[in-house]
């Protein structure tokens, strides 16, 4: 499958990084940003245009594992946005105004 791996920076500087097309995300203080293919694309979080109330992205290529994820997580109140693989999650984050709170990552998806 697709290999991604993440880690965290202890200076506010969270990092993704995918391996097949290069993209990187971090946090500021306003807003998030994301290093995509030599583009640089900065939005504000979900939660900072919707009153507090979270989004979370789930990228899991089992439908499964997304109900499971939509049942557990949708009544506490967390919007879910749901994503197959990788490169839709990359997608839906470029094309959308607004980036998502958290992304949940199954580390294991197959290539399509």
């Amino acid at each position: 499958g697709k290999s991604f791996t993440g880690g965290c920076d202890m200076g506010n500087k969270r990092q993704i990084r995918r391996s097949r097309s290069r993209a990187s995300f971090y946090r500021t203080n306003s807003s998030s940003c994301m290093d995509f293919e030599d583009q640089k694309i900065c939005k504000p979080h979900y939660s900072q245009l919707h009153y507090g109330k979270f989004e979370l992205l789930s990228v899991d290529d089992d439908p499964i594992n997304q109900m499971v994820i939509e049942s557990l997580l949708g009544p506490l109140g967390y919007v879910l946005t749901s994503a197959m693989d990788g490169d839709d999650a990359l997608e839906l984050m470029k094309t959308r105004d607004y980036l998502p709170d958290l992304v949940l990552l199954d580390v294991q998806m197959f290539e399509k």
